[in-house]
């Protein structure tokens, strides 16, 4: 899984549904697959890139966010400043 998330993603950052070069992209999607990413880091397998693949995928979903923390297309609300919010909680998880 780990692979083919590091494999999968786009240009801008984030990732699209068929996991294929694209510029299409999902705020939640890209959440889920950071998420996933996470949990490959944990199983202790090493996975190449995957510190700058998480960094790039931050910095994506703060790409898209607007002053009121909603993301466009999709409109997601996150409780607080996103920036804040991804960079305290990935932070954590120990992918960047």
């Amino acid at each position: 899984a780990g692979d083919i998330l590091i494999a999968g993603q786009n240009s801008v950052g984030s990732w699209d549904y068929s996991f294929k070069p694209s510029t299409r992209y999902d705020t939640s999607l890209a959440a889920f697959c950071l998420q996933a990413l996470k949990a490959c880091k944990h199983t202790g397998i090493q996975f190449s890139k995957i510190k700058t693949v998480g960094r790039k995928g931050i910095d994506a979903i703060i790409a898209v966010q607007n002053s009121n923390s909603a993301s466009e297309p999709h409109f997601i609300i996150l409780p607080v400043s996103p920036y804040l919010y991804l960079r305290v909680h990935l932070r954590l998880l120990s992918l960047v």
